[in-house]
C-alpha cells in the first residue's frame, strides 16, 4: 500500500516554506473535513508514477487542494482563474519543478453568466507563462459539478480545443465521473475518496504513451 503523499506547495523565496505550508494544509484540512468517510474501500488501478509526482506542481483551487496525492499541491481554495493566473509565477516558476498540471475553473463556472472568454485568457496565459519558462504544461477538464453541469461542459470544450489547438497534453476527469455525482463527489463539488481515485486513474492513463 502506499505511503500517503505529504501535502506541501512549492518552495518560494523570501518565504517561509514551513508557515506556508501549514498555512495551505490547514486551509485544505478545514474544507475538506465534511468529505471525510467518503468513498471508502477505494481499489486503485494505476498510480501515478512517483517520478512524475516529485517533479511536478498541481496547481488549481480547493479541488486541487483537497487531494492528497500532489507532492507538490499549490491548490487555493475558492480562487479562480484570475486569481491563479495571477501566483502562477511564485508558485510554478519559481518552484524549479519541470511539470504542471493545471485544473482551474471550478469557481468561474458557478456563477450566472460565466466569462468563459476570460477564463480560457486566463488559463492561456498560465500556458505561455509554462512555455517561456521551459516548462510542461499540462490542461485538465473540469470534474463534474451538480449544480452547473452545463456551464462545465461548455469550459470543458473550450479547454479541449484548446489543448488540440497547441498540442498539449489534455486530463479529461470529467468523462470518467460524468453522471454519477452521488458516487464520486462528496457535496456536489469537490471529489469524495473514490473521485479522486477516478482523478489518479485518470492521469496515470493520461500520461501514457499511445500504443
Amino acid at each position: 500500500m502506499r505511503t500517503p503523499h505529504r501535502l506541501t506547495v512549492a518552495k518560494h523565496p523570501h518565504r517561509d516554506p514551513s508557515a506556508a505550508r501549514f498555512k495551505t494544509s490547514l486551509a485544505c484540512l478545514l474544507f475538506l473535513l465534511p468529505l471525510a468517510g467518503c468513498g471508502s474501500g477505494v481499489h486503485r488501478t494505476d498510480e501515478l508514477p512517483a517520478s512524475f509526482n516529485d517533479e511536478t506542481v498541481f496547481l488549481g483551487d480547493s479541488i486541487t487542494c483537497f487531494w492528497s496525492l500532489p507532492e507538490h499541491n499549490a491548490g487555493i481554495p475558492g480562487q479562480t482563474t484570475s486569481q491563479i493566473e495571477a501566483r502562477f509565477q511564485t508558485a510554478v516558476v519559481q518552484s524549479g519543478l519541470p511539470k504542471v498540471v493545471i485544473l482551474t475553473g471550478a469557481n468561474d463556472v458557478r456563477v450566472a453568466n460565466p466569462d468563459y472568454s476570460g477564463v480560457l485568457a486566463n488559463i492561456q496565459k498560465m500556458v505561455a507563462q509554462g512555455k517561456q519558462a521551459g516548462i510542461d504544461v499540462i490542461l485538465c477538464e473540469l470534474t463534474p459539478i451538480t449544480c452547473c453541469d452545463t456551464q462545465v461542459r461548455t469550459l470543458n470544450a473550450m479547454i479541449k480545443d484548446y489543448a488540440k489547438s497547441r498540442n498539449l497534453l489534455l486530463v479529461d476527469y470529467y468523462t470518467p465521473m460524468a453522471g454519477k455525482d452521488s458516487t464520486y463527489l462528496g457535496d456536489g463539488l469537490h471529489p469524495n475518496a473514490l473521485g479522486y481515485s477516478i482523478m489518479e486513474d485518470t492521469l496515470t492513463k493520461s500520461l501514457k504513451p499511445v500504443s
